[in-house]
């Protein structure tokens, strides 16, 4: 069908050979679509995820830094699965910290990255000194974070680059 070609082509600009993708991944995803995005609330969040991308003319400066790293642009969609484009998100508490930002980031991956994860880091506060607050420096920061992954941990699988992301390296890397 032509949604299943699109899937495969989305999983080849992420670097997944259609060999390697299976039946059941495809499934999988036209599940989640139309369980959650075609509702009528993943609709809206879609919706209004977008707009305020737009609006705050992050669109392009994610697509930019992205392309700068050399990774594919189609990971400006991670930042709307993370926090719906909204750079003051903050996440629930983890063994890990809060994840903060509109990249989420954990406040170890953000200082390895170069992000000051400012005073208040620990609590469910928007914190101007909390540099995974700051959009520009954010983005740059996850636009290198998804170079390493995508180039050293997930051997250039950008369905892996992505899990890593959300779910973390130590779940991720091989052991």
């Amino acid at each position: 069908s032509e949604e299943e070609r699109l899937i495969f082509h989305t999983a080849r600009l992420f670097g997944e050979s259609e060999f390697a993708v299976s039946g059941s991944f495809v499934e999988a995803v036209q599940e989640e679509i139309q369980d959650y995005w075609l509702s009528p609330g993943g609709r809206e969040r879609y919706r209004e995820a977008l707009a305020r991308a737009r609006e705050n003319g992050y669109t392009g400066r994610i697509v930019e830094t992205l392309r700068r790293q050399g990774v594919p642009a189609e990971f400006f969609y991670l930042a709307l699965q993370e926090s719906d484009f909204n750079e003051n998100a903050v996440g629930p508490e983890t063994r890990w910290g809060r994840a903060k930002g509109m990249w989420q980031f954990i406040p170890t991956t953000a200082q390895r990255y170069g992000l000051d994860p400012g005073p208040l880091q620990d609590t469910g506060l928007r914190d101007p000194d909390d540099d995974r607050q700051n959009f520009q420096m954010a983005s740059d920061a996850a636009a290198r974070y998804l170079r390493d992954l995508h180039g050293v941990l997930t051997q250039a699988s950008g369905l892996l680059v992505m899990a890593a992301y959300n779910w973390g390296e130590h779940r991720v890397a091989p052991r």
